[in-house]
């Protein structure tokens, strides 16, 4: 299944969820997009890349503080779940579905 369009994801923080609404555009193994976060700020992708029905990118947000968030993630039909590594604040689960 392609991860290839637009997901809500929640990031489950210590700090609450955290809502995102990221359009993935995938060509070949490269894996792009932005991740618009609640308060309509738009992130980058970077470092994509898709294995299979595995998915890993980045983002760098600014809020609540300067923070580069990896995601680890498996993509089903009509969900994406996993992991992000926050650095220094430890690593939480994410979970996704098609918007």
């Amino acid at each position: 299944m392609s991860v290839a369009g637009t997901w809500n994801i929640i990031v489950n923080s210590p700090m609450g969820p955290m809502k995102s609404v990221t359009t993935f555009t995938v060509s070949g193994d490269s894996l792009t997009g932005t991740a618009t976060d609640a308060d309509g700020a738009p992130h980058p992708i970077q470092d994509g890349k898709i294995t299979g029905e595995k998915a890993r990118w980045k983002i760098d947000i600014t809020n609540p503080m300067p923070l580069s968030l990896t995601f680890n993630g498996t993509v089903a039909e009509t969900s994406l779940n996993g992991s992000v590594s926050a650095g220094p604040f430890g690593a939480f689960s994410f979970t996704g579905e098609r918007g």
